[in-house]
Parts: C-alpha cells; structure tokens; sequence
C-alpha cells in the first residue's frame, strides 16, 4: 500500500468521525433551539 492510498484512507476514517460528531452537534443545536422558540 501506497502511503498516499494509507494516508487518504486515514483521512476518509476522520472525516467520519467528525460528521457524526458534527451530526450530533447539530442535532444538538435544533433540540436547543426548538426548546428555546416553541412554534
């Protein structure tokens, strides 16, 4: 394996990391907010 391939492999294995993450901020967020302003 290439390590360009093994480095772009890690960085496809963070940016899951940090969309769940940032998923579950921004759900988070839209809790916060439909407590704060109720429709």
């Amino acid at each position: 394996m290439t390590p360009l391939k093994k480095a772009f492999l890690k960085l496809k294995k963070n940016q899951k990391k940090i969309s769940s993450k940032k998923r579950l901020h921004m759900y988070i967020f839209s809790m916060q907010n439909s407590k704060s302003n109720p429709d």
